[in-house]
């Protein structure tokens, strides 16, 4: 078995952080066209409803009631919530609401206008981590596919197996380390493979293991771990 596919954790991290991004621009758009053709009134925090964020952490989103220009009584759920209510029930709150769509509506305070703003830079951060990380992982696996077509396949000298850093339901993921010195050159270089869902020391047999090298570019290498034994599922 092989790594959450070695792309799988770029790949939910560049999601998670489009995602974020796009619910920042999205909040951050409609206080941007509330603050332009909302309208203020004073609302009353009436109540809290609690939601929980992974880890069981509890927050707080205050219900306020207000009332339109028109009369009309609404109530409505701040988006955002805290780790403690930010509001006392009854207090009197600034609240601006779309005048074509009532139901529309914000607390009109600071937290309104930062809060997209942060959301929005944790998301961007994911995000570029998550790219970043997937465009080097799909240029290691050209790497690899043009070391298997056109590389020359070398005996390399193992040198350890050693955790990779990512666990994924319970399992530690493994990486085999190995050392080749070129003939030609007289230079050693270092290879690792690609992950495996176990440890394979126990299935090592020879301190040696096949590395097919692309001798002009060292760089471009793959480790062969086809023969080792297969993680059922």
């Amino acid at each position: 078995m092989r790594t959450p596919s070695s792309l799988s954790g770029p790949l939910i991290f560049a999601l998670f952080g489009t995602a974020v991004m796009g619910i920042a621009v999205f909040w951050g758009a409609r206080n941007f066209h509330l603050a332009q053709i909302g309208i203020k009134t004073q609302g009353t925090v009436v109540d809290y409803r609690e939601s929980f964020k992974p880890g069981r952490e509890r927050f707080y989103h205050p219900l306020v009631k207000f009332r339109t220009e028109e009369g009309k009584e609404l109530q409505f759920e701040s988006d955002i919530g805290t780790g403690i209510p930010s509001y006392s029930l009854g207090e009197s709150v600034e609240v601006i609401y779309d005048p074509q769509n009532p139901r529309t509506a914000i607390i009109h305070s600071s937290i309104q206008v930062w809060f997209p703003l942060g959301v929005g830079t944790f998301g961007s951060l994911f995000g570029f981590i998550g790219y970043i990380s997937l465009i080097g992982e799909m240029r290691k696996r050209r790497r690899w596919k043009t070391a298997k077509e056109a590389g020359v396949r070398v005996s390399a000298h193992i040198l350890e197996v050693v955790p990779t850093g990512w666990r994924s339901n319970g399992r530690t993921f493994y990486q085999i380390r190995a050392q080749w010195l070129n003939p030609q050159t007289k230079q050693i270089h270092i290879f690792e493979s690609e992950s495996l869902g176990y440890d394979p020391s126990p299935y090592l047999q020879d301190r040696t293991i096949s590395v097919f090298v692309k001798l002009s570019d060292p760089r471009c290498y793959y480790i062969e771990i086809s023969n080792l034994p297969k993680l059922a599922a």
